[in-house]
């Protein structure tokens, strides 16, 4: 589901995934959710499994005509677990790559005469380096996030992997809850949005990310009423990403009900909302609307 966006929270040994995908993606409506726990030891030796349980109602992993929307588990552990071929790594992961660009492919099994392919990128050569290293030259301008990397050995093996940019934390946020949060950004980046902060919950944030190569100034007007009360600006450098609770934002300042976030960039950015609830150490992912009032 490459349009889906969410947030993980850590919490000791437990990770807590919650997607949640827009009203345009086919077969899920605004409020489709899927929350996913997964519990492991400090210490999990290779090849260790870990027991995976869907979080009520909401996390059926099937869509609302009862089609299942998550992937098989069963097998992915099972094509993980031969261990011939495996991709760890697409360096760039993500943002906007110009035609000419050089994307990295690293893992282990990659067998001379490999075939690579990146979903909807066409690709102008392709060299492999050695049994971890396959380098590709991209042939058009695409966005990479989220994309399908495949690679097919001589001998029918392969392995695929999902893009995605490993971008620079630039800080933690000063609330726990939220600096044991990552967010699962949208792909597609935005020069402006607007966030309602929800009713429900103990605090709001805002996650931001930044895939291009160019810096990026997010602007954010807290609106009251229509009227700007309070402003604020964060500088991003080129793939880097920050998450901030509002009132990190702005100090002293209490957004009444019914008051919106409009964040406005530079050069576009991933923008994410974060409603976060301390009684459950829960954190939500709120999609923005994609332009300004």
């Amino acid at each position: 589901m490459p349009n889906t966006a969410g947030t993980a929270v850590i919490d000791g040994t437990s990770l807590v995934i919650r997607t949640v995908s827009p009203p345009a993606t086919p077969g899920l409506s605004s409020d489709g959710m899927i929350a996913v726990t997964i519990a492991v030891s400090d210490q999990a030796p290779v090849g260790t499994t870990a027991s995976l349980t869907l979080d009520g109602a909401a996390s059926s992993g099937l869509d609302p005509l009862g089609n299942s929307c998550m992937p098989n588990p069963i097998g992915l552990v099972g094509s993980v677990a031969t261990g011939a071929v495996s991709t760890t790594d697409v360096l760039p992961g993500g943002g906007f790559l110009p035609a000419g660009s050089l994307v990295a492919v690293v893992g282990i099994g990659f067998q001379p005469g490999a075939q690579l392919l990146i979903d909807g990128v066409s690709l102008a050569s392709t060299s492999w380096v050695d049994s971890s290293r396959i380098e590709v030259v991209t042939a058009v301008d695409r966005q990479l996030d989220g994309r399908m990397v495949s690679v097919t050995n001589p001998d029918l093996t392969g392995a695929t992997y999902f893009s995605y940019l490993r971008a620079t934390d630039f800080g933690k946020s000063a609330r726990p809850l939220l600096a044991a949060t990552e967010a699962i950004f949208p792909v597609q980046p935005l020069s402006s949005a607007v966030f309602s902060a929800p009713t429900s919950g103990t605090f709001f944030g805002l996650a931001l990310q930044n895939p291009e190569p160019a810096d990026s100034i997010v602007s954010v007007d807290l609106l009251d009423a229509g009227s700007v009360v309070a402003s604020a600006s964060l500088a991003l450098p080129a793939r880097t990403k920050v998450s901030r609770e509002v009132s990190e934002l702005f100090p002293g300042v209490i957004p009444s009900a019914g008051s919106v976030f409009a964040l406005t960039a530079t050069v576009p950015v991933q923008m994410l909302g974060l409603s976060g609830n301390e009684s459950d150490s829960s954190v939500t992912p709120v999609l923005p609307a994609l332009a300004s009032p």
